[in-house]
């Protein structure tokens, strides 16, 4: 496992591409590299292993996210920026493929279509319920700035 105890969100770039006989892995550390001289990163990096599979990962990701102070319910925290709290509910749905690489064949658990609208009514209901200031024939508030107050009401 890779890991980078970066708390503070630094850029980085994580690939994995498969390679004969293996996998390589590779992570660029991107920002205001000097031309000259030296750079020392300002977090820690650990390369190990770990018995499991990726929900093992998972938890060991997790026990050390908690312990950040991004890792705050965004109802508690005061970093977020205005702009985020007023925006609207942003659902993708992938009616095709799986991966952004390889074969686009449709996902067959929402052919037809119409089978997402059940999946989306209550996400729909959600927002409606916690909504005091709402668009005109829109089921949700405008932005979370709304959802959020009403949130902390229930």
């Amino acid at each position: 496992m890779l890991h980078a105890r970066d708390a503070e969100g630094y850029i980085k770039f994580i690939k994995a591409v498969h390679r004969a006989g293996g996998l390589r892995l590779g992570m660029a550390h991107l920002g205001d590299w000097p031309r000259r001289g030296t750079r020392r990163l300002p977090y820690g990096l650990s390369l190990g292993s770990f018995t499991g599979d990726w929900y093992t990962a998972a938890d060991l990701y997790r026990s050390w996210s908690l312990q950040q102070p991004w890792a705050r319910p965004i109802a508690k925290r005061d970093d977020v920026p205005e702009w985020l709290l007023d925006s609207p509910p942003y659902i993708i749905v992938r009616i095709q493929g799986q991966l952004d690489a390889g074969p686009a064949e449709p996902n067959e658990e929402f052919l037809p279509y119409r089978k997402l609208i059940p999946l989306l009514e209550p996400i729909a209901r959600m927002l409606a319920s916690c909504a005091d200031d709402h668009v005109v024939g829109a089921p949700w508030p405008v932005g979370v700035s709304g959802l959020l107050p009403a949130g902390r009401r229930r």
